[in-house]
């Protein structure tokens, strides 16, 4: 019993629903290999695309910080072109 709610928790950490948890455990004791590979896979690319969306909002902090406040701060227009440009060529990513 121990056990299973240590796995649970540690599936909760991962952004597992509380559906997919529930399926997990109909399958734990002899259910179908398959269906839990597909549990698992899917949840797989669940955090694939929600690194993805991450990765997407570090990019644009870092340009806009980085990139643009630094261009201003040291008075290089053509520096600040370019992160806005940059920052514009993230925008449709970041929706």
């Amino acid at each position: 019993m121990l056990e299973t709610i240590e796995a649970l928790g540690c599936l909760r950490s991962t952004g597992m629903s509380l559906a997919d948890m529930r399926v997990y455990l109909r399958h734990l004791d002899g259910g179908d290999p398959a269906e839990q590979r597909d549990l698992f896979a899917r949840n797989v690319e669940r955090l694939d695309a929600e690194i993805a969306r991450l990765r997407v909002r570090r990019d644009y902090l870092r340009r806009l910080k980085a990139g643009l406040w630094d261009a201003r701060d040291r008075g290089d227009a053509a520096a600040e072109e370019r992160a806005v440009d940059e920052i514009r060529g993230l925008l449709p990513r970041l929706k």
